[in-house]
């Protein structure tokens, strides 16, 4: 429940090796990856050199994706013909990820 309201350092449900990759994912998507020695060298105990950029290629390539749909205002998907678009409220996606987790 903790992960799925924001807090996912006091989730029961990531392990420690999915924390520090969430923790990864933030401090490169906010360009502090570089500042921040101590995620690095955990990092480094939970993942090869290859895997590390591998990861980080990922979390770059997400980023630029979503800034670049953001800029140009570009819908992800549009919904087939016939089919309407709906939009799920946050409380409701909320709901959702608690009772999934609550699993």
């Amino acid at each position: 429940m903790a992960a799925a309201e924001g807090d996912f350092e006091a989730s029961a449900a990531l392990s420690p090796r999915q924390k520090c990759v969430v923790r990864w994912a933030e401090l490169v998507t906010k360009n502090e990856a570089k500042r921040d020695t101590k995620c690095w060298e955990e990092l480094k105990t939970h993942f090869n050199p290859q895997e590390i950029i591998e990861l980080t290629v990922v979390i770059c390539h997400f980023n630029l994706m979503n800034r670049l749909n953001d800029t140009l205002q570009l819908d992800l998907e549009a919904p087939p013909p016939g089919m309407r678009s709906t939009t799920v409220s946050p409380e409701k996606l909320k709901r959702y990820a608690r009772d999934v987790l609550a699993r």
